[in-house]
């Protein structure tokens, strides 16, 4: 899902920039223009919304991160314990 989500991101800000781009590009038409005005500014409220879009994937993938390393560390934890054990249990075996 997050690889459909990532192209979508991509291809919003493609289009978004070739819209930016054919707008710069008309040379006839006046940059004062209420029709051009109109453009950049939902231009930028699109990238706006983008920008939010990608704050909230970069927040959610951090919180995925620390819950990835808390369950690291238990394992970490549970693998210092078994270590501990099987030292002791070897050295029991040893003292026969």
């Amino acid at each position: 899902m997050s690889g459909k989500k990532s192209q979508l991101i991509a291809w919003t800000g493609f289009s978004l920039l070739l819209s930016v781009f054919i707008t710069f590009s008309l040379s006839s038409v006046n940059a004062h223009s209420s029709g051009v005005e109109s453009d950049l500014k939902s231009t930028r409220d699109a990238l706006l919304r983008q920008r939010a879009d990608i704050e909230e994937a970069i927040d959610k993938k951090a919180g995925q991160v620390a819950s990835l390393q808390s369950e690291m560390d238990r394992l970490r934890a549970y693998l210092r314990d078994t270590d501990h054990a099987l030292s002791s249990v070897d050295a029991a075996l040893r003292g026969r």
